[in-house]
């Protein structure tokens, strides 16, 4: 590390105002006359989070995505969550020097639920239905929950290293059959064949080739996946024909890998220094910490060969809320009602455009909903996840001024397919004084509201999904414990009120 950078660690919440957010100078000083605030914009400037990020939805536009954007009167972060370690070179504007300085930059956000030693929400988010736990894998061991997220590493830089094509080296072998290419290598010859009369020539070359230890490496971190977490590897690496089709090439030129685990990460401790090869470097230790067990915590702060790792966590949380309405929703599991989620409708086309599907649709937006319920071909209802801190503040204090642009684009989406019935689902932080919110005779007025005193016809829903607190909870298993006895109750607001549309019609 050059000695003139200055290392600094940044730490904060989804949708923290920065004033709120943690920084800390562990290496250097900070010229005088910087403020906080300013510094910490200047350096998140200079960071492109869909360099780093990992399972993002298409929907969302990627390269819009920021780490902060400015709102009201202050600064906040948004919905992204994750740990990176970044170099960066800035120039501060409200400084005296205006030369450039350099920053090591840890950069820390966990989501708003979560404190920073125990991010359960986001693990449980990232694990739900969707990874069987091995039985070395203890849940309540927050290292090992993360373990798993080595295997997310694995496949983006694995899809990254192969753009530059397989990795080739110079390898020596040593061969005894008929098929001499290179130098004789006589001493080996005369003990392995002398006297023999078998015809066979003892010799050894030199070859470029994707027969080599990091190929081995890569194949077998592959397998320790798999048989790991078979499910996933299925769902995110053999279902990528293009992934698939490299592993498998790669076993075919590898073939048999002989002298273990241990053997084959012993040679491949020197870094790949090759300028042609340098993604190839990130997945060797990516694969070595795989081989080893290496649980990767991304809150821990201590990866210090970790470019980043990060979530957008509205994604996530709408990903989340399909699987556990497909698991929890009893008018799914009847098939009484169908979901679909992101589905995309083009409205306020030009007469006619609807009915024609090849005409040229001059006048239209794009509209896409979280999740449309249906009966039969029919759209009954349309709901939208949302993860902002405001929605969880609206049932506190019974309020959606600051949320406007959400709840007008639930009435467009009501408008354009048709429906009487729209709304929104949201995390709630539940809190010791929050119980008699979720009581039956009050929860009902804090899900369903009417759109005015002249329209009765149409109802908004604001649906809370309960998070505890993780403050005076000691284990992930007794956080998920209480979650999954809240989830169930929560979904069950949806499923009810999808029964009384579907008698009232």
């Amino acid at each position: 590390m050059d000695n003139d950078k200055i290392c600094v660690t940044i730490k904060g919440k989804t949708y923290d105002n920065i004033n709120d957010i943690d920084l800390t100078v562990t290496k250097g000083s900070i010229p005088d006359g910087c403020g906080k605030v300013t510094l910490i914009r200047t350096i998140l400037d200079e960071i492109r989070p869909n360099d780093f990020i990992i399972g993002h939805s298409k929907n969302t536009g990627i390269n819009n995505l920021k780490l902060y954007s400015e709102f009201g009167d202050g600064f906040y972060y948004g919905g992204i969550a994750g740990v990176l370690r970044k170099n960066v070179t800035v120039s501060l504007p409200e400084t005296s020097d205006s030369s450039a300085m350099k920053f090591d930059v840890k950069l820390q956000i966990t989501t708003k639920f979560d404190n920073s030693d125990k991010p359960y929400f986001l693990a449980t988010m990232l694990l739900y239905d969707k990874l069987m736990l091995s039985k070395n894998m203890v849940p309540s061991n927050e290292e090992e929950i993360y373990d798993y997220l080595l295997l997310f590493r694995f496949k983006e830089q694995l899809q990254q290293a192969c753009l530059k094509g397989l990795f080739r080296t110079y390898r020596r072998f040593e061969r005894n059959d008929e098929k001499l290419r290179g130098a004789i290598d006589i001493a080996r010859h005369i003990k392995l064949n002398a006297g023999q009369n078998n015809g066979k020539i003892a010799y050894s070359y030199r070859e470029n080739t994707t027969n080599n230890f990091l190929n081995y490496l890569i194949v077998a971190a592959y397998t320790h996946l798999k048989e790991k977490y078979y499910d996933l590897v299925v769902e995110n690496i053999d279902s990528n024909f293009d992934l698939l089709s490299v592993i498998n090439q790669l076993k075919n030129d590898t073939g048999f890998i002989k002298g273990g685990l241990r053997n084959i990460i012993s040679k491949n401790l020197r870094a790949i220094t090759h300028p042609l090869y340098t993604e190839y470097e990130e997945l060797r230790i990516t694969s070595i910490k795989i081989l080893r067990d290496e649980g990767l915590s991304i809150f821990d702060g201590k990866e210090d060969d970790t470019e980043g790792i990060l979530f957008y966590v509205p994604d996530l949380w709408e990903s989340f809320l399909e699987n556990a309405m497909d698991k929890h929703l009893d008018c799914l599991r009847k098939s009484t009602v169908k979901l679909k989620s992101q589905e995309i409708l083009y409205a306020l086309s030009r007469p006619g455009s609807h009915t024609n599907a090849n005409s040229i649709r001059n006048f239209f937006f794009e509209t896409r909903p979280g999740y449309v319920f249906y009966k039969d071909v029919n759209p009954i209802m349309v709901l939208d996840a949302k993860f902002r801190p405001a929605w969880e503040g609206s049932i506190r204090n019974q309020s959606i001024s600051s949320l406007l642009d959400d709840f007008t684009k639930s009435l467009r989406d009501m408008c354009d397919f048709g429906v009487h019935h729209a709304g929104v689902i949201f995390p709630f932080c539940v809190g010791e004084n929050d119980n008699a919110l979720f009581s039956p005779k009050k929860i009902e007025q804090i899900i369903k509201h009417s759109i005015s005193r002249y329209n009765t016809t149409d109802s908004f829903y604001t649906i809370p999904i309960r998070v505890p607190s993780s403050k005076n909870i000691s284990s992930y298993s007794e956080w998920r414990s209480e979650f999954d006895k809240c989830l169930p109750e929560d979904i069950k607001a949806v499923d009810s009120t999808l029964k009384k549309i579907i008698s009232e019609n």
